[in-house]
């Protein structure tokens, strides 16, 4: 009787420390990279499946809601200066633009170039006709840089020293 007991309370622990570990899901969220889920490769009477496949993107350019090329960090938007400055200071600190600089539009273009290299492993087994056990793993490493280039065909009434002051602020 004391064995039927020790049994179902080991399986009760196994259950419970599996169980939440293999149901979960996983959200593919990133602003820059397209993690496209891999085409599945599974045969349907076979009762395991192994895969390793390399991953390798670069992007310079994307493409606007309204179909004009934009660089990689201008995606949701473009940065102007004295937005970041104006959310500094309703935070409570200093901002760092001059005073005599805030109110004004300073709009940056914003290129850059993302690079990541990487590979990704699935693994699949079935253990019985309902049952089956599966992972993936995802090695990834990313470069990335952006360029921020003043535009002074938007920003009027600029002085000598103050394209130099602006670049320190965004800095």
């Amino acid at each position: 009787m004391s064995k039927k007991i020790i049994s179902k309370k080991k399986l009760l622990l196994i259950i419970l420390f599996c169980v939440p570990h293999m149901v979960h899901a996983e959200l593919y969220d990133n602003r820059f990279i397209p993690l496209f889920m891999p085409p599945q490769s599974f045969i349907d009477d076979l009762p395991s499946s192994f895969e390793f496949d390399f991953v390798i993107t670069t992007a310079s350019e994307a493409f606007a809601t309204d179909e004009k090329r934009i660089g990689i960090p201008e995606i949701f938007g473009l940065f102007d200066l004295n937005t970041l400055s104006t959310a500094i200071t309703q935070t409570g600190k200093v901002s760092p633009l001059r005073s005599d600089l805030r109110g004004q539009k300073l709009p940056y273009n914003v290129n850059g170039r993302i690079q990541t290299q990487g590979f990704f492993i699935p693994y699949y087994q079935q253990i019985s006709k309902h049952f089956a056990f599966g992972c993936s793993l995802l090695f990834m490493r990313s470069n990335s840089r952006q360029i921020f280039t003043l535009n002074t065909q938007e920003v009027r009434n600029l002085k000598p020293g103050d394209i130099f002051d602006i670049d320190r602020a965004r800095r």
